[in-house]
């Protein structure tokens, strides 16, 4: 039911900050991962151990989910080849009940056992979905499933909310997993599964009943917040098979509730525990100094940017695209290591003092380099690619992102994006679509830009800043669509009322580093700035110098030794502390 689709693997191509950061995350980390150890989990029944319950069965499904999204935005021959042999790996582990378990049979389903077998089947449908529709890969995944309802069905006379931690958020997020395995095998049985567990007060209803009731995230059970959202993302997957707008509206909903209540100026979100896994009204407490916990898991950050990218698909509402494009230039830019090799799980507390990067801890003593976000953090960078650019129908091309990049055409042909985006400079769009043919090109006009202007061949066109400009005509090869976009200096005030301010250009958030100035310094607040200076010392992406004469440098890389001798700040005191 989506208007928009994804284009094809491969078809876009990002050449600027993101598209780098593609191919380092890939080359530094992707390539480098021990899939055997992550399959381990399965064959060896590792999460019941003598000091508790453990999770290492999502590691697996994290991790291919993130390679597969990184070959889709750079293909390479040796990732795929790691990626194959990593599902053949884990099928040899089923079990002859169709099983992929992390417990042994008579501990199943218990504690995360639920929410691990949704990881399994997420990263077998995507390898099905992108890079092989194998049925030996298909199957595996049906009868997987198939051994879960047999657990968890009425019958078993337990609720499959009772199951998992968070109020039984972990296994009712499985929701969209099911649903996606049911568009993969067209099997009945598994749509009847997925409105059992969405209407049924003895299957997952509570969390779903609790987000179609409108409430704020914080008041939704326990607020754990990417669980929360996987199961927003289940709702949605849901509205997909059956046409129920009320799923659509209600989704809807809660992404305007996370919007208002939680996400941060950087596109974060998550708070109150050590790593910032929860909602607690972190839109509002952002600017607190302590009494709130780390701020922003970056679990939360690509969960997030994948949520709204599968609304914006069925929305077609701009400012959501502004929304993902926030998030990744800076706070999913600003949780990877500058090598691509890791990824924060908290990123810096606090935004309104001193504070510095750190990556994240490796989560279970003894079983290799993984933790959640170090699996999930590529994902995050490589999803950018996929919200680039979108087909609308067969031909049409919606372009969300103007980093440089080439795009394969939906109907042939190639486009070009080149410009200096995000930090400065014009924007131009080459087309080449072969021969002359009519199709619609959209164009997102950010919320951010007070003024865009516009020229096609040279004509000026009017557009409207936070929507999509469409051009429906024919085009031909060497038309060029130009944008200027408004780089203008913002200054940006918190919503608490406190006395801070940030600095703000573009979709990039400014901050005070260490190594540019006193981090504490106060914010000149006439908003203006003199000059932009790239390739600066420290490997700032971009530096700004401000009307008082410092410098701050993009968000994303300040603070980038990840190290406690390099701080940065982000809402700033106008009169200094």
């Amino acid at each position: 039911m989506d208007t928009l689709r994804h284009l094809p693997p491969g078809a876009v191509s990002l050449n600027g900050v993101l598209g780098n950061a593609i191919r380092l995350t890939m080359r530094n980390r992707l390539l480098r991962v021990d899939y055997g150890l992550a399959a381990d989990a399965f064959r060896h029944k590792l999460d019941k151990t003598a000091n508790g319950w453990c999770w290492r069965g999502e590691f697996w499904g994290k991790t291919v989910r993130s390679a597969i999204r990184a070959w889709e935005a750079a293909p390479s021959d040796e990732l795929r080849a790691i990626i194959d042999h990593a599902v053949a790996d884990l099928l040899s582990t089923q079990a002859a009940d169709g099983r992929i378990s992390s417990l042994p049979p008579e501990d199943q389903p218990e504690n995360f056992d639920i929410w691990n077998r949704k990881y399994v089947l997420l990263g077998l449908v995507r390898y099905c979905e992108s890079m092989n529709p194998s049925p030996i890969v298909r199957d595996a995944a049906a009868r997987c499933l198939i051994g879960l309802m047999d657990q968890v069905r009425p019958a078993s006379g337990r609720p499959l909310c009772q199951y998992g931690p968070h109020d039984g958020m972990n296994s009712a997020s499985i929701l969209g997993a099911v649903l996606k395995v049911y568009r993969l095998t067209r099997d009945s049985r598994f749509l009847d599964f997925a409105r059992f567990l969405h209407a049924d007060d003895d299957g997952a209803a509570p969390v779903f009943r609790a987000l179609e009731s409108g409430l704020p995230p914080a008041q939704i059970l326990d607020g754990k917040a990417y669980e929360m959202l996987s199961c927003a993302e289940g709702l949605l997957e849901l509205y997909r098979d059956t046409g129920d707008a009320h799923l659509l509206d209600a989704v809807h909903r809660h992404y305007c509730n996370v919007l208002e209540h939680e996400i941060y100026i950087t596109g974060m979100g998550g708070l109150k525990d050590s790593v910032g896994e929860y909602w607690d009204e972190g839109r509002f407490r952002q600017t607190r100094l302590e009494g709130v916990g780390a701020l922003g898991e970056t679990c939360v950050i690509v969960t997030w940017i994948r949520f709204v990218l599968n609304l914006l698909r069925e929305t077609r509402d701009a400012t959501m695209a502004d929304q993902i494009e926030t998030a990744l230039y800076n706070g999913m830019l600003g949780a990877m290591t500058p090598d691509g090799s890791g990824y924060a799980h908290r990123n810096p507390t606090p935004l309104a003092g001193p504070s510095w990067r750190k990556t994240g801890a490796y989560q279970i003593r003894g079983y290799g380099d993984f933790d959640c976000c170090l699996a999930q953090g590529p994902e995050g960078i490589a999803t950018a690619a996929r919200f680039a650019a979108l087909a609308d129908g067969d031909t049409g091309l919606v372009v969300n992102l103007y980093e440089p990049a080439a795009i394969r055409l939906p109907g042939g042909g190639s486009a070009e994006i080149t410009g200096g985006y995000p930090y400065a400079g014009g924007t131009a769009i080459h087309l080449h679509p072969g021969s002359p043919r009519r199709f619609k090109l959209s164009l997102r006009i950010p919320g951010w830009s007070a003024t865009t202007c516009c020229r096609v061949n040279g004509a000026a066109a009017t557009v409207e800043a936070g929507t999509y400009a469409t051009f429906d005509r024919e085009w031909r090869d060497g038309d060029v669509v130009e944008l200027g976009f408004d780089y203008a200096g913002r200054i940006a005030t918190p919503p608490d009322g406190s006395p801070f301010a940030a600095f703000v250009k573009g979709p990039i958030v400014y901050c005070r580093d260490s190594f540019l100035s006193d981090v504490n310094k106060p914010l000149p607040t006439d908003g203006t700035w003199k000059a932009a200076a790239f390739g600066m010392p420290n490997a700032f992406r971009s530096v700004i110098e401000i009307s008082d004469g410092t410098r701050l440098a993009d968000y994303a890389s300040a603070g980038n030794k990840f190290d406690p001798s390099n701080t940065l700040r982000v809402w700033l005191d106008p009169a200094g502390c």
